[in-house]
């Protein structure tokens, strides 16, 4: 599936799949269900199917391990997926045990609570630092809802948008609560990125290029300043090549990220305090996809070569206020990784416990640096999420034996 392809395809099942589990995605759960926190990539594509055999858990590579396995799967559940974690460890999303979806979110240790729904379901997608979250939600008539709650009250939501004709993605929200997405009408004719605001509701920020309707735009993550990132595409573009775009809240308009971004295939995932963005580019020109920051004053680097796991598309996905970033690889099994100052782990080989699911894509990373992400079960297929916490070193050992004796 193209790119193009993705965007057109993600605004018109998405929300839909995410809300009320049909009774045929049991049987064919790869096609039914999108992730949303990902929309660059399907779950076609980017899980298992099935029908693939599922990979063995890898053994701890690191000794001592460097991250805590906390499950947030639940039990009996189809799908549990989580969207966003805040600083304080409280990781926000959804699962799904048949019928209409749970928004949800979970405590540092992972103790699950639930959130109020609409009749037809709901998905948390995003949390910031305040304990406000955000996500879609479906009432009686089928009519797709953007919705916010917050921590001090779970079970009541607000609607912030409700329409019978558009389809709106939400996927980030910034510590004043501004949150940004992509919405367009149920035909995918006109996709485009959009800002919520308390003072202004929702906004249309267009796309880079208003003589050009037909591009297609969608906002991923906002930063401190208000800096938003995301990427466009030409659906006429035989390529399916997408591009890093920047916008401003507050100023309605969308432009590429730079002229490098302009002419390669490139796509901005998430932005951090600092500005610093990541995601992946073809930043050789060879069609190979390799993770890499945008700085603010456009200019791409590419990480570690080793952060590819030799295969042809890696991207990174978070990025901390300390510059940690976290990302996935589609290689043979599927790799997991962070990028600790230039250090790349293998997160599942990094872990106390790699538990026993095939590795699919990581998803967010706080200030101190627990890692949300998500994983599958091939048999009995169901997808599951979990976060992995740094554990602290030893510090009587940190230099070795001689210094404890010191």
């Amino acid at each position: 599936m193209t790119t193009a392809n993705l965007f057109e395809a993600s605004v018109i099942g998405l929300a839909a799949a995410c809300l009320t589990l049909p009774a045929a995605a049991a049987a064919a759960p790869a096609r039914a269900l999108q992730d949303p926190t990902q929309p660059a990539l399907t779950l076609a594509s980017r899980l298992r199917t099935a029908t693939t055999p599922a990979t063995a858990p890898r053994p701890s590579g690191t000794v001592p391990p460097r991250y805590r396995y906390v499950s947030l799967a639940v039990p009996d559940s189809i799908y549990s997926f989580v969207g966003g974690l805040n600083d304080a460890g409280t990781a926000v999303g959804f699962y799904n045990s048949g019928g209409a979806s749970q928004p949800t979110y979970w405590d540092a240790d992972g103790t699950l609570h639930t959130l109020g729904a609409p009749a037809g379901g709901a998905s948390a997608m995003g949390i910031n630092n305040a304990g406000e979250v955000f996500g879609i939600g479906s009432d009686d008539a089928g009519n797709i809802q953007l919705l916010r709650w917050n921590l001090d009250t779970p079970d009541a939501f607000e609607v912030l948008y409700s329409s019978s004709d558009t389809t709106v993605i939400p996927r980030a929200i910034g510590e004043d609560g501004t949150i940004v997405g992509y919405w367009g009408d149920t035909a995918a004719t006109r996709v485009t990125g959009f800002v919520w605001t308390a003072a202004d509701g929702i906004v249309d920020y267009g796309c880079v290029d208003p003589a050009h309707p037909e591009y297609q735009c969608q906002f991923s993550a906002i930063s401190a300043s208000g800096r938003i990132v995301g990427a466009w595409s030409d659906p006429g573009d035989p390529t399916g090549a997408a591009h890093a775009l920047v916008a401003q809240a507050g100023t309605p308009a969308v432009s590429d990220y730079s002229a490098q971004t302009a002419a390669a295939n490139s796509m901005i995932n998430a932005i951090n305090a600092n500005d610093l963005a990541v995601g992946h580019m073809d930043i050789a020109g060879t069609g190979t996809l390799v993770p890499v920051t945008f700085a603010p004053d456009g200019t791409v680097t590419p990480l570690p070569a080793a952060a590819s796991f030799g295969s042809g598309f890696s991207s990174a996905a978070g990025i901390n206020g300390s510059g940690t970033i976290i990302g996935y690889a589609q290689d043979a099994t599927n790799t997991l990784w962070v990028d600790e100052g230039g250090e790349v782990l293998d997160l599942l080989a990094a872990t106390d416990d790699p538990g026993s699911l095939t590795p699919s894509n990581t998803v967010a990373i706080n200030a101190g640096g627990s890692i949300a992400a998500i994983g599958v079960s091939i048999v009995p297929f169901a997808i599951q999420s979990f976060v992995l916490v740094p554990i602290p070193p030893d510090a009587i050992f940190a230099d070795g034996f001689d210094s404890a004796s010191r």
